[in-house]
């Protein structure tokens, strides 16, 4: 049920560390949960329209209407306060608006005379930073744009923005540059643009100390990630036939690195599912891939996230039928639903974990 409307790619990554995994696993008992855990997405309606909405501890939170198309892809908590960010279709599908909500208030990015949409959001003490895209009319082109408490800033050669991160004062911005069949996978640290060699598309970027991690589509048509430039091509799924293509989140702790993502399929055709192409919703410890999902007909991860002892990926599967969109999320090896509101479905974004309050 992922929807793309305008961008290039609809995902982005938490800069959680991850622990408490065996290797090639994510096996292991739930411990000590003291965070609430928030999941960004979306659900859809009995009139078939995607709604806005987020899941906190499992229970949905519906943010907007059932008269135009909306959905929220990533989710902050700052203090008792609780931000969600993605965008609106107007009721007549002429514009598309990047928003944000602060406790269930929706605010816009965006004018109505252009088209914007918002992929992620983080805060530098007590500055909200906003990633995404908006479309220039004077260019034609699409412009990769961050917003720094509601205002716009265009990051220099960039066509969108993925995802964000931040190490103390400094805020880095994984994305695209350049256009049509020239697209390069950057990201800019300090409105400062870094391109990645064999990069497609950054969709995921995480720091540690001094070092730069960013996940994403190489120009070959694999997938991985580089490390201060140097890239690392994920290895495939264990699923016969599945490869890697598909980068979501990237999370670290210690010198250990996490992806979470994607593998697409061919099933054989002596298989159960024979002759179905497919994709499985697949996290990489170290290079090795595990693989989350007892149904690869259509499962995606959406993002990764830890509270140092437990590992939290958000995912989206197929139920009971082709248009029957599951949203879940996993802690360790352990799944969960959440709930569609009696909806026809539901789909996640990223996941994130706040403490719990006393």
């Amino acid at each position: 049920m992922k929807t793309k409307y305008l961008s290039l790619l609809l995902v982005a990554a938490l800069p959680f560390g991850i622990a408490g995994c065996k290797k090639g696993s994510l096996d292991g008992g739930i411990s000590n949960i003291s965070y609430d855990v928030y999941v960004a997405g979306s659900i859809v309606n009995a009139n078939n329209k995607i709604a806005a909405a987020y899941w906190k501890n499992g229970a949905l939170i519906r943010l907007a209407d059932s008269l135009t198309f909306s959905e929220t892809r990533d989710i902050a908590v700052q203090g008792n306060d609780v931000y969600a960010v993605g965008d609106i279709t107007s009721a007549d599908y002429s514009t598309i608006s990047a928003v944000y909500w602060k406790n269930g208030v929706e605010t816009k990015l965006n004018s109505s005379s252009n088209n914007a949409q918002a992929y992620g959001i983080a805060f530098v003490e007590n500055d909200m930073y906003i990633v995404g895209g908006a479309y220039n009319s004077s260019l034609g082109a699409f412009q990769a744009i961050y917003w720094k408490n509601g205002v716009a800033t265009v990051l220099s050669g960039g066509s969108i923005a993925n995802a964000i991160a931040v190490s103390g004062t400094d805020v880095y911005i994984a994305g695209v540059s350049g256009t049509g069949n020239d697209i390069k996978a950057t990201y800019w640290k300090n409105g400062v643009a870094v391109m990645l060699p064999g990069g497609l598309q950054a969709n995921a970027i995480a720091v540690h100390g001094a070092d730069v991690y960013v996940g994403g589509n190489m120009s070959n048509g694999a997938s991985g990630y580089w490390k201060n430039g140097v890239a690392t091509k994920l290895t495939n799924s264990a699923v016969q036939n599945a490869a890697a293509y598909d980068v979501s989140g990237i999370a670290l702790t210690g010198n250990e690195v996490y992806v979470s993502g994607s593998t697409f399929f061919t099933s054989p055709a002596d298989s159960l599912y024979a002759n179905s192409y497919g994709s499985i919703a697949t996290v990489w410890k170290n290079n090795v891939a595990v693989t989350l999902s007892s149904n690869p007909l259509n499962n995606t991860a959406g993002g990764v996230c830890t509270d140092g002892a437990n590992v939290y990926v958000s995912t989206e599967g197929v139920n009971n039928g082709p248009n029957d969109f599951v949203a879940n999320y996993w802690v360790n090896d352990k799944i969960v639903q959440l709930s569609s509101g009696g909806g026809k479905g539901a789909s996640p974004g990223r996941i994130m974990l706040a403490p719990r309050q006393k």
